[in-house]
């Protein structure tokens, strides 16, 4: 049996995020290991993409120096 999985673009994912879409597209630039599947000429992004990138947010804000 298949699994339904809801696609975002990646406007959509940055908000979920609560960013900018310009930043996430930095990150995935910076970071391609972060990035979702293609569809056509845009990322198409799942609920695990964006948990993906949430994980390295939250592992990156907890290395800065304070």
């Amino acid at each position: 049996m298949s699994e339904d999985k809801t696609l975002y673009n990646t406007k959509q994912a940055a908000a979920k995020l609560g960013t900018s879409h310009n930043y996430l597209r930095v990150i995935i630039q910076r970071h391609p290991e972060l990035a979702p599947a293609k569809l056509s000429d845009a990322w198409a992004w799942t609920d695990e993409d964006i948990s993906r990138v949430q994980q390295y947010f939250e592992r990156t804000r907890t290395e800065q120096p304070q």
